[in-house]
Parts: structure tokens; C-alpha cells; sequence
């Protein structure tokens, strides 16, 4: 009875502080508003890192101690521990929601006087938030911390399917990788005949008999020209967009790759740790390797409108139909002022009026018909040159694209080597680990009988050779 009293005075002392020395401080409350939501996104910024598909080493308990310290009243050394793989939400993520809500209503109420009750609530919810959070953490951390590794760490995320022999996200990722890869080189392989073809795209040209007739043959040759540059300049920006979508495929590689490296590293360090129950001899130190980033080929951004868009090469009809009718219309006014005198047009006056009519078709014609030999020649030259620009670049950019794709393919091979190899490591490591640990991050109670046995020996062995072929594949690689 004396201790339900004194717990009594205690609240109620509590209850007296709370409202005597933390209500209305609206500044230090906007302060510890401002600490919180800091805390909350310094947590979404580092908690990526925490990747369970790429642990390479189990999760060091100092920092979720850290996270506790700097983070403890809202929960987020629990955040850091709570990882969120499947659609409901778990134990962990419902009371850091509850936390997170209950720090805005204790801020909120200090701050403004809302009703007679108020500063009993805030002080249930810190002793509340204090309690299972602050003072809980202390007691429950460490033993997060080993559940948690033994749950994501020692086990692999992806075993159930790989035990079922199920398909993985990589293997489907894999299958439409190498389609892309194959319909990549098949482009390349046009755009390389497309190059060594220097008449590719004749035969889609847009000739005219009379127009090549009036320039002694240069007209189809500039219309074969332009089809050729046009077939050139959407080769090459079909290239340029199959390397914006290759960076994109690029960096999904890269994920895939560090994670299945990471993979290896912790499959190792795994087998070790089963070597060192039996007290043998820890080999080679191994370490997490990196990829190099394939570099993406270089190129020069073409606009195709820029290179196919010329002005067409017709005869100059309307110069042509201006000069014959100016010279119809003075003929006409000749004829009329014979007339107006009183005179009668002969025969002569009509046929020295179509002469020159006639004189002045043939003089239009032909200055229609240089011209249009010179804009032809110039066109010729103009299309001739940017051929050769586009040539030149494409002749650079193919051969450095079928090294890029190279690249890809060989480290699609070390890909499909890492998943492999993990998933033999898995199915042969899982019966060991589930003989020898528990869920909870220790041993199982006959796990010394069952590392005694010819069983765990004779698998270790293949763990131990499947390491060393994991040792091979790093080096083959690098």
C-alpha cells in the first residue's frame, strides 16, 4: 500500500514539474520539434546503407547503440532495427508511428493550454515514451541487434526460394538483360554495315528523270546522297538512345553486382565461422570486392533534323513563268498600240511577237536550269561533307559500343557465376545453420553433437570448396 502511495506522489510530482517548468517554453519546444524531425531524416539518410540484400558483415551493435543515444525518445534505434520487406507493417513500425505521434501531442501541449487534463497526459506519455523506449532500449538492444543478424545476417533473404528452387528477381532481370544485350548487337551490326555499305540507302531515293537529265546526272546523285545521310544520321541517334538506356540498365548491374559480391563476402566469413566451432585454422583473409563501372563511350550529340533537312532542288518554275508572261505582256502592249494608231497587225508583227516570246521562254529556261545545277552542286557538297561527319563519328562510336557491350556481357557472366554459386552455398549452409544456431542470435542446445558429427564435416567440406571456388571467380574477375 505504501508503494502505490509513494508511486502516487511521484506522478503527482511529476504532473507538478511538467506544468510548472516545461509548459510554455514554446522556443525550446520548437527546438526539440526541429531535433526530432533532424533525427528523422539523418534515420532515412543512413538507414539505406542497412541493405539486408548486400550485408557483407553482420550489423555492429554500437551503432544502433548510437541511433539510441541521439535518437532514443522517439524510437529510433528501433527504426534502424525495424526493415520493412513485406506489405503489413510490423510490431516495430506501428510503435515508432505511435511515438512519433505521441512527441507531436506532448509538444503541441506544452506549448498551448487546450484543457483542464493536459499535463497529466503529456506526463503518462513520457514516462510511456521513457520507459519502452529509453529504458527498454537499454535492456533489449543487444538482443535486437543478434535477432536481427541471426534473422537477416546468418540467413539469407532469398533462401525460401532458392531452396523451392524458385525463380529469384535477378534471374527474371537476367532473362530481359540478355535480350536487351542480343537486340543491342544486332543494332550494331547494321550500324556497322550501314558504315561499310557506302551506297546503304541508294535505293529509297526520290529520283526524277528530267531533273537528272537537266543536270547531266547530278540530281539523282544528290537525292541517293541525302537518303544515305538520312539512313547515317538515325543510326546514329538510335545508338545515342540505346546508351541512355543502357546507363540505366548499367546501374541496376552494378546493385546486382555488389550485392552477390557482398553475398560472397559474408558466405565466407560464414564458413569460417563454422571452421572456427571445429577449431580449425581460419585461410586466406578475404575482402568485399568492387566492380569497376564499365565507361559509357563517348559520342556527340547529333540532331537529325540538322543533318536531313535541306531545301529541295526543283526548277525555278515561278522565275520561269514571270519572265515569259512579263515578256507576253509587253508583246501584248506592242500589238495594241499598232492598233491604237490605226494600223493593222501583219504577219510579220505576229511572228516577231512569238520570237520574242519564244526568245524570252528559252533565255528563262535556260537561267532555270544553271540554277538549278547550282543548287544542286552546292547541296552535293553541303550533304557530302556531313556524310562524312557522321561517318567519321559512327566509325569511332561502334567499334568503342561493341567493347562497352563486351564489358556487359562479361560481367553478366560474373553475375549469373556470384547468384549461382550463392544459391549452392544456401542450400548447403541452411541445414548446417539451423543445426547449429538459433533465431534468436545463440546456439542451439545440441548444436556441440551435431558439429561432432560426420554430417556437419563432410558438408563443411563442400562449403569450404564452394568458397574456394568463390575465390576463383574474384580473381577472374578483377
Amino acid at each position: 500500500m505504501e508503494e502505490i502511495v509513494r508511486l502516487s506522489e511521484i506522478f503527482s510530482d511529476s504532473v507538478c514539474f511538467v506544468e510548472q517548468t516545461l509548459f510554455g517554453h514554446k522556443r525550446v519546444n520548437a527546438i526539440l520539434g526541429v531535433y526530432v524531425a533532424f533525427t528523422m531524416y539523418l534515420s532515412s539518410i543512413i538507414k539505406p546503407g542497412l541493405d539486408i540484400y548486400s550485408m557483407a558483415k553482420p550489423l555492429a551493435k554500437w551503432k544502433v547503440w548510437l541511433y539510441w543515444l541521439f535518437a532514443g525518445l522517439w524510437g529510433g534505434h528501433w527504426e534502424y532495427l525495424n526493415i520493412k520487406i513485406e506489405e503489413k507493417s510490423s510490431y516495430k513500425g506501428i510503435w515508432i508511428s505511435i511515438s512519433l505521434f505521441s512527441i507531436i501531442v506532448i509538444l503541441i501541449l506544452l506549448s498551448y493550454k487546450l484543457f483542464e487534463s493536459q499535463f497529466i497526459v503529456v506526463t503518462i506519455l513520457l514516462y510511456l515514451l521513457l520507459f519502452i523506449n529509453v529504458i527498454c532500449g537499454i535492456g533489449r538492444i543487444s538482443y535486437s541487434t543478434n535477432k536481427f543478424n541471426a534473422r537477416y545476417y546468418r540467413r539469407y533473404i532469398d533462401t525460401d526460394l532458392i531452396l523451392n528452387n524458385e525463380k529469384l528477381n535477378v534471374d527474371r532481370w537476367i532473362k530481359d538483360f540478355s535480350s536487351r544485350m542480343k537486340k543491342f548487337g544486332e543494332n550494331l551490326r547494321i550500324a556497322n554495315a550501314i558504315v561499310e555499305d557506302k551506297e546503304y540507302g541508294y535505293e529509297d531515293a526520290d529520283t526524277s528523270f528530267f531533273k537528272n537529265l537537266a543536270t547531266f546526272g547530278n540530281y539523282n546523285k544528290l537525292q541517293r546522297e541525302k537518303s544515305r545521310l538520312k539512313f547515317l544520321a538515325e543510326t546514329s541517334v538510335a545508338l545515342q538512345d540505346e546508351i541512355k538506356r543502357n546507363k540505366n540498365i548499367q546501374g541496376v548491374l552494378e546493385i546486382y553486382l555488389d550485392c552477390y559480391r557482398a553475398a560472397a563476402y559474408r558466405n565466407i566469413s560464414l564458413c569460417k565461422e563454422l571452421l572456427g566451432l571445429l577449431k580449425i585454422v581460419e585461410g586466406q583473409k578475404q575482402s568485399v570486392i568492387k566492380d569497376v563501372s564499365i565507361e559509357i563511350p563517348q559520342y556527340t550529340i547529333l540532331d537529325s533534323t540538322k543533318f536531313t533537312s535541306f531545301r529541295s532542288v526543283d526548277f525555278d518554275t515561278e522565275s520561269f513563268s514571270k519572265g515569259v508572261m512579263s515578256s507576253v505582256e509587253q508583246v501584248s502592249k506592242s500589238l495594241s498600240d499598232i492598233q491604237n494608231r490605226g494600223d493593222s497587225i501583219t504577219k510579220a508583227d505576229l511572228t516577231c511577237s512569238l520570237v520574242e516570246i519564244g526568245l524570252t521562254a528559252v533565255g528563262e529556261g535556260i537561267s532555270g536550269i544553271i540554277d538549278l545545277n547550282t543548287e544542286t552542286t552546292n547541296q552535293r557538297a553541303e550533304v557530302n561533307h556531313k556524310i562524312a561527319e557522321v561517318t567519321d563519328s559512327l566509325e569511332t562510336l561502334v567499334p568503342q559500343l561493341n567493347i562497352y557491350r563486351a564489358k556487359f556481357l562479361r560481367q553478366i557472366e560474373v553475375l549469373v557465376s556470384l547468384k549461382e554459386m550463392n544459391s549452392a552455398f544456401i542450400k548447403v549452409y541452411e541445414p548446417l545453420r539451423k543445426g547449429v544456431f538459433n533465431d534468436e542470435g545463440g546456439y542451439t542446445k545440441s548444436y556441440n553433437y551435431f558439429i561432432a558429427s560426420d554430417h556437419f564435416k563432410k558438408q563443411l567440406g563442400i562449403l569450404v570448396s564452394l568458397c574456394s571456388a568463390y575465390s576463383k571467380i574474384n580473381k577472374s574477375s578483377q
